[in-house]
Order: structure tokens, then sequence, then C-alpha cells
């Protein structure tokens, strides 16, 4: 774990160099993977007795995090039920002339990239937790 540990030294060390770029997306899918390479090498180096631990530490930290989540990706799914969409579907439907299905979000694409956001700082959470186990 030692590995994860030192990646993420470097990547908190690394954080006032990445609000020098420009493009937010950029830093953000930077972040996404080097998180999930984290992960990655925690999952494959951890102990059983301190994977245990974790697991039990990060269970209902987990299970609340799920419920906004979940309405995240409910709000950008499409759906075809009229009085659960956004009004501005009703207008788009109109102007193109086809039906379309809603979603209850405006944009779900934005929708999209803020449950990105939430599920990269779940990630972030869990990295932390997992390396300070480590003693």
């Amino acid at each position: 774990m030692s590995v994860a540990f030192r990646l993420f030294i470097f990547l908190i060390g690394l954080s006032p160099l990445l609000l020098a770029i420009d493009n937010l997306l950029i830093v953000h899918g930077i972040l996404g993977a080097c998180v999930a390479l984290m992960i990655f090498m925690i999952v494959l180096s951890i102990p059983p007795r301190e994977a245990g631990f974790l697991s039990a530490l990060l269970r209902p930290i987990v299970l609340v995090a799920a419920v906004p989540a979940t309405w995240i990706l409910i709000q950008a799914l499409p759906t075809p039920i009229h009085s659960l969409q956004h009004p501005i579907w009703a207008s788009a439907q109109a102007a193109l002339g086809k039906p379309i299905f809603g979603s209850i979000s405006v944009n779900p694409g934005a929708t999209l990239i803020a449950f990105a956001y939430c599920m990269l700082a779940l990630g972030l959470f869990l990295v932390a937790s997992a390396v300070s186990i480590d003693r």
C-alpha cells in the first residue's frame, strides 16, 4: 500500500499545479485517473484484516452517499412520464416535431458530470481512508 500512499501524497503536492491549468475538465480527468489508479493499487495490496476494517468503516458512508448518487442518475435518465419531465422538453418536442423522452434535468450532460464529480470525491475519501489505516 506504500505505492498508493506515495501517489496520494504526490497528488496532494501536485494539486496547486493543477489549479494553474485553465480547463477544469482536464484537471478532473487527471484526478479521476489518479484516483482510479490508487484504488486499483489499494485493492491489490491491502491485507485482509485492514480490508475488513475499512469495509466496516466505509459501509455506512457509502450507503448514505448512494442516496444522492441514485437521485442524480434518476434526474439524468430519459423518462416517458410527462409529469416528471422538465417543461423545456415539451417545448423541444414541439419545436422538433418529433416525440422525445425528456428528463427531470434540463441538461443531462451536466448532471452526469456532477455525478462524476461526486464519485471523484467519494473515491478520494476512500483512498484517504485506506492509506490512513496502514500504520
